[in-house]
């Protein structure tokens, strides 16, 4: 019987597709029959892709190969009357629509910049270590798996010589040393006892799909590693760690099925059944997607004048002015100008000092399964994000100020943590713009998993 209904409200909307057109456009009712619209026209339309791109930076947009202007307009238009103001980030004092136009007005056009720049797209990660959990196989061989480290003379000149990846910032003379302490690290540091670091080009391998298999891994993080019982009756803390977990999936799972295989012409092709599968069938996990984004946004406000004053030194003296000017521009965005996430209202009970235990340590865990990955690229992009949220952990829960801790960032978490804000924000475009994400998406909390599901297998 849904199947009968579905087919009767596309044809209705094949009528009226013509007045979809016109940027007036008005819609009232047929929220899931509007989403069905949108998702029918795209599946006529799969070679086209991505990004919806900004009028000031076109160019800087993370696109593959550009939709039919038409196309572009409808689901701009579909997706900004269809959220309505009052949908609230769960666990956040901002809105869904807010979120989206100022990602896709500023925020996204100066994260994809910065991820072209040297300083952001080398990041050093340990590929040879091994699983602490199981018995991992050899690496996989598939072609999309594989990647190659850096040359030599690909790697800035002076982070070769540099005996510290600390963040380059002026020290005040009456200022008190903070360390890292073992309690203090909300990842676990790269065992170089099995192999060395390498740095690897973010730009030349784009998180995608490479048909790696991770069920084991997600059902590890998951099943455990993550707080037990239902999203209503969790605290607050177990929240938020599950949000931000399931926000970093949802991010991956979004980039496996944008940037699913490339055609004859080098464009990217969408894979539709994968996104319905992964992310459409539980709004919760879109949700999370939005609400891991702004709580890396909090985190960067929250060091704002390190990241002013820091030098992002290469060698390229354009490049570095260029990536401070970038900084610089972002921090002036009404996101990250604006509290929407409130830290201080966590782990501010001492009783919950053994949550904020278990919180880290799970959050290590997480970190150490990274290890288990046994696809190369798939191994880069989850080691960069769980640092890159890790170092957001570390900014705000560490129970010292942000601004100790922000003078002692090492560059690969000052790197980890903006293109981490940049993965998940080109999530976000991704959702909007080439899977036509409509209001029935977001609304209806019902309708969403209250706890995770026994299996994960539709996740991965």
């Amino acid at each position: 019987m849904r199947g009968y209904w579905r087919c009767c409200i596309f044809c209705i909307l094949l009528c009226i597709q013509p007045l979809f057109t016109s940027a007036d456009v008005s819609i009232r009712d047929g929220k899931e029959g509007v989403q069905l619209g949108i998702k029918e026209k795209t599946r006529e339309q799969h070679n086209s892709s991505g990004d919806i791109l900004s009028r000031a930076d076109e160019e800087n947009r993370d696109t593959c190969n550009e939709l039919d202007p038409q196309q572009m307009e409808i689901s701009r238009n579909l997706f900004n009357l269809a959220i309505p103001q009052e949908s609230i980030v769960d666990d956040c004092c901002c809105s869904i629509k807010t979120v989206s136009s100022s990602n896709y007005e500023d925020i996204n056009p100066i994260l994809n910049q910065l991820a072209k720049l040297k300083f952001f797209r080398y990041f050093k990660v340990h590929l040879e270590g091994t699983c602490p959990f199981w018995a991992t196989q050899a690496m996989c061989m598939k072609p999309g798996c594989s990647i190659d480290v850096c040359r030599d003379d690909e790697v800035p000149e002076c982070w070769k010589d540099e005996k510290t990846d600390l963040v380059d910032v002026t020290t005040p003379l009456d200022f008190v040393k903070w360390r890292d302490t073992d309690k203090d690290m909300w990842t676990e540091a790269e065992d170089h006892s099995t192999g060395p670091m390498s740095y690897v080009d973010l730009q030349r391998y784009p998180e995608g799909n490479t048909g790696y298999d991770g069920r084991l891994v997600w059902d590890q993080i998951y099943q455990e590693n993550c707080f037990k019982g239902t999203v209503d009756s969790m605290c607050l803390e177990e929240r938020v760690f599950f949000r931000l977990v399931s926000g970093m999936h949802a991010s991956i799972n979004t980039h496996i099925a944008h940037h699913n295989e490339i055609d004859a012409n080098g464009n990217w092709i969408h894979n539709y059944a994968i996104y319905e599968q992964r992310i459409h069938r539980d709004p919760s996990r879109i949700r999370n997607l939005y609400f891991a984004f702004l709580f890396l946004l909090r985190a960067m406000s929250k060091v704002e004048p390190v990241l002013r004053t820091y030098s992002y030194h290469t060698g390229d003296e354009e490049q570095d002015r260029q990536a401070r000017q970038l900084i610089d521009r972002l921090l002036q965005t009404d996101l990250l100008c604006s509290p929407n996430f409130d830290e201080s209202t966590m782990f501010n009970d001492p009783q919950k000092d053994m949550i904020k235990r278990q919180f880290r340590q799970h959050f290590r865990n997480i970190s150490m399964i990274t290890d288990c990955v046994t696809c190369e690229k798939c191994r880069v992009y989850s080691k960069l994000q769980v640092l890159g949220l890790g170092t957001a952990l570390k900014i705000l829960f560490s129970g010292v100020d942000a601004m100790e801790i922000g003078r002692h960032l090492q560059r690969n978490e000052v790197i980890a943590l903006v293109v981490t804000a940049r993965q998940f924000s080109n999530s976000i475009e991704f959702l909007k713009n080439s899977f036509g994400v409509s209001q029935t998406t977001f609304l209806d909390p019902s309708d969403a998993f209250s706890s995770p599901p026994s299996s994960f297998s539709s996740w991965m």
